[in-house]
Parts: C-alpha cells; structure tokens; sequence
C-alpha cells in the first residue's frame, strides 16, 4: 500500500497532450477558461513580448537621447573652455560706445542747415553783421543792416512765412548812422530738429 504525500487535488494529469493541475481545473479556474488555456496563454505571452520589445525600444531611445545629450554638454564645455573672457569684455566695452555714438548721431545737429535756410530765404538788400545763436534750444539772434524800412518789412515778412520758424522778432529798428540804411535785431526761434537732417 503507497502512502500518498500529495492530495488529490494537486496531482497532475495528462489529457489531450494537456498538462493541467487538478487544482486549477476543479477549484479555481472556470470551465470557459480551461478550455481555451492554450488561447489565453498564447494571448498573453504575446503581449507581455511586445511590453518587452516596446520597453526595449524605450530605452534604447532615452538611451540614445541621454548620450546625445552628454555630447552636446561636451561641446558646450569644450567652448566655454576656449572663451576668452577680457575679449568678450572689450566687445560688450566698444558695444556700448557704438550705441553712444549711434545715440550722438541721431541727435547731431548741423548748424550749416540753419545758414543754409537764412541764405535762401535772405533777400539781397539785407546783410547780417552779427550773429549769436542756442542751435540746441532753438534760438538765434542777428544784428543786420538793410536800404530802407520796406526792405526790412519785406524781410520780416518773409521770416514769418516760413513755417520752419516758431517766433520772429525784431527790435532795436534804427538808422544807420555808420553803414547807412537801417539797422535792426533779429530774434528767431525755431525747432531744434529742423537742423538734424542735412
């Protein structure tokens, strides 16, 4: 007489080229589910191979992207170890003067714009003998001369209509006594930027 060790419900047996746990087929596994094991199993091995393939494919992406990555960081560092420091100083250093001097001459003023106005709008009886002039507010005085009082009428008239002058003024009107004619002061204002175009 055997002694058995093993219970029943463990013991193996063999069907249908089948191995199966007694166990399983009696007390766990439904009936549906025994019967399609082989499907199930299949099913399932191939899914946990695909995981595998698909976490592998992962990897070796973050794999190859984190060596991407510590090249650059390589290159990187191998640049910053060829700067040089005090010529990147100097560069920003004449930067900055560039940018004043850009400033300098947008905001330049031509004094030679205003003369060139006075010339044309100046009739040829009138000369001017005295000349003081604030180019950066915008004001001038001129001490002049001309033949007679219609001439500086005309003058006046002139320096009024032209609207490039904000103020016209005139004073001192007396005859000359050293040039002969009549002589005059003349202040005029006018906008500091007609004079930073050429």
């Amino acid at each position: 007489m055997a002694t058995r060790l093993i219970p029943r419900e463990y013991q193996q047996y063999v069907g249908r080229d089948k191995t199966y746990l007694n166990f399983l087929q009696n007390k766990l596994l439904p009936k549906w589910l025994i019967k399609n094991l082989n499907f199930w199993f299949l099913f399932f091995l191939i899914i946990f191979g695909l995981s595998l393939i698909v976490d592998f494919l992962f990897w070796g992406y973050f794999h190859y992207l984190d060596q991407k990555y510590q090249r650059a960081q390589d290159k990187i560092q191998a640049l910053e170890s060829q700067r040089d420091l005090d010529l990147e100083k100097e560069i920003a250093e004449v930067n900055k003067r560039m940018k004043l001097l850009e400033k300098f001459f947008q905001n330049h003023i031509y004094p030679s714009v205003f003369f060139r106005i006075l010339e044309e709008i100046t009739i040829p009886e009138v000369r001017f003998s005295e000349f003081n002039g604030d180019f950066v507010k915008g004001q001038v005085f001129l001490r002049g001369n001309t033949d007679s009082y219609s001439l500086l009428a005309k003058q006046l008239a002139i320096f009024k209509e032209d609207t490039r002058f904000k103020k016209v003024e005139v004073s001192n009107i007396r005859l000359g006594i050293e040039e002969g004619g009549v002589s005059f002061n003349l202040n005029i204002g006018f906008e500091p930027s007609i004079l930073m175009k050429k």
